[in-house]
C-alpha cells in the first residue's frame, strides 16, 4: 500500500471520529436544531434591530426542513418561553418569529458554553497550531473536492464519447 494511500485512510479514520463526537452533549438543554433557529434570531436581532423578526418560512429554508416541521419546532420553543410569533401587519399571511427576553439569555448561554469550550481546547492545542492546522483541513478539503469534481467531469467526458460512438 502506498503511503498516500495510508495517509488518506488515516484521514478518514480522523474524519470518523469527529463525527462521532457527541457534539449535542455541549449543549446544555436544547437541541441542536433548536440552537441553530435561536442562534439564527439571535445574529438576526443583532444584525438587523429595525426587522421585528424573521418569517418562519425564511427560517425552514435557511434550516432546509418542511414548513410543518418547523412550525412544529417553533411550537416547542414558543411553549418554553424561547420565542414569540406574530402577524407582520403589511403581509396578514406571514408569521414573524423573535426571540423573547428569555430566549436571549439562554441562546447567551449556549454561546458562553461555545466560548468556554473554545478556550479549553485552543489552550490545549495552541492558537498558533490550530490556525495552521485549520489552513491545512482547508488546503484538504479544496484539493478533495477539485479532484472529485475533475473526476466527475472526466466521467461525463468519457460517457460523452461513448453516447456519440
Amino acid at each position: 500500500m502506498s503511503q498516500q494511500l495510508q495517509l488518506m485512510q488515516e484521514w478518514i479514520a480522523v474524519a470518523h471520529r469527529f463525527r462521532r463526537i457527541r457534539w449535542p452533549n455541549m449543549i446544555h438543554g436544547m437541541s441542536r436544531s433548536d440552537f441553530f433557529v435561536m442562534n439564527l434570531l439571535f445574529h438576526h436581532r443583532r444584525h438587523h434591530p429595525e426587522i421585528p423578526g424573521i418569517y418562519a418560512s425564511a427560517i425552514a429554508e435557511r434550516a432546509q426542513v418542511s414548513r410543518a416541521a418547523i412550525s412544529r419546532q417553533l411550537q416547542q420553543l414558543e411553549d418554553r418561553g424561547w420565542i414569540v410569533r406574530h402577524t407582520d401587519p403589511d403581509r396578514k399571511r406571514n408569521v414573524f418569529v423573535d426571540l423573547t427576553e428569555e430566549g436571549m439569555e439562554a441562546i447567551r448561554q449556549q454561546h458562553e458554553y461555545g466560548e468556554q469550550f473554545a478556550h479549553r481546547v485552543f489552550s490545549r492545542i495552541g492558537e498558533q497550531r490550530m490556525e495552521e492546522a485549520m489552513q491545512i483541513l482547508n488546503e484538504l478539503a479544496s484539493a478533495m473536492e477539485e479532484e472529485i469534481q475533475h473526476f466527475a467531469d472526466s466521467s461525463q467526458e468519457t460517457q460523452a464519447k461513448g453516447e456519440c460512438k
